[in-house]
């Protein structure tokens, strides 16, 4: 397959898609693409979107078709803009699209949603306008409030939350940004207002967001046996400084620390590291509960053995 140097240029800038009308736009006809599609050089993605054979099939190559296939007004949104925004565990086989009502465009050529791959969800938005997209790496993606919003409409309670607070981890979001939005648009019929308002009121004051996912998992685990909504990264004042517990009940001084390997391992001193805060937290009155990946298999025996500890501590203060 011989081209010219625009022509591979801009594959090698779309992750080895490219458009039939970009290519049109660069000198190559389509009778050309027509040949290098019946060779095999090529083969067609998406409809009007062709994709080098010599490169693989990846998330990235369907994520860039999907918009290039939707241009000019397609952006990617929900999950795959989170995954492109840098929150990689959510990357995944579905590509999400979204595209404004108002793009005639796509309502004239809607018979080509059923042309689509199962991997494409794409959907058609009445309130989102250009501020709410951002250019990132070349991908047209939902600006992270907006995304973030899409999602609590696209999935559960317990999920959003972990989601949330990665996002808020990966400095995407702040609690005070997605309160601002919620205002501006929880009046538009909008679906994931309520899911987002209540993550928001299990936030609260917090300054910083938890640090793993295994927190959001314990304090799940302590919902479901019926104990009192714990603070997160509660601050507390040591010696040394300040430290901040992971899961924290104040009123009876209980404390629990999810040991996540992401977080909490990989240095030869972490242990002692631990069990001198512990121990000085012990001096202030608290008990510490530490849990590791291991207890993680069993959610349920971790909100009892928290449920109990939390009982005994009740009924003692």
């Amino acid at each position: 397959m011989k081209t010219s140097p625009e022509i591979h240029a801009l594959f090698l800038a779309q992750h080895g898609v490219a458009a039939v009308r970009q290519l049109g736009d660069v000198g190559c006809h389509r009778v050309t693409v027509w040949r290098w599609m019946q060779r095999g050089d090529v083969d067609e993605i998406l409809p009007g979107v062709v994709r080098l054979a010599s490169v693989p099939e990846t998330p990235l190559t369907r994520a860039m078709a999907v918009q290039l296939h939707g241009a000019p007004d397609t952006f990617l949104s929900a999950f795959t803009a989170m995954w492109l925004h840098g929150v990689t565990e959510v990357a995944g086989r579905r590509i999400h699209a979204m595209v404004p009502r108002r793009n005639l465009g796509f309502r004239s050529h809607s018979h080509q949603q059923s042309r689509l791959p199962s991997w494409v969800r794409r959907s058609q938005s009445n309130w989102h306008d250009e501020p709410d997209v951002v250019v990132v790496d070349g991908f047209r993606l939902e600006r992270p409030e907006p995304m973030l919003f899409t999602i609590a409409s696209l999935t559960d309670d317990r999920r959003f939350e972990h989601l949330a607070e990665k996002a808020w981890n990966r400095k995407l979001i702040t609690p005070d940004g997605m309160r601002e939005y919620v205002e501006t648009y929880r009046r538009s019929g909008r679906s994931g207002v309520a899911r987002t308002l209540w993550w928001l009121g299990k936030v609260g004051v917090r300054a910083r967001p938890m640090q793993s996912d295994f927190e959001v998992d314990v304090v799940q685990a302590a919902r479901l046996v019926g104990l009192p909504e714990p603070q997160k990264q509660f601050r507390v004042m040591l010696s040394y400084g300040p430290v901040h517990i992971d899961v924290a009940w104040p009123d009876v001084k209980l404390a629990v620390e999810p040991g996540h390997s992401e977080y909490h391992e990989g240095h030869a001193h972490s242990a002692a590291r631990d069990a001198a805060r512990d121990k000085e937290l012990a001096e202030l009155g608290w008990t510490t509960l530490r849990f590791n990946e291991e207890d993680r298999k069993d959610l349920a025996a971790v909100g009892r053995a928290i449920a109990r500890k939390f009982r005994v501590l009740e009924q003692a203060s």
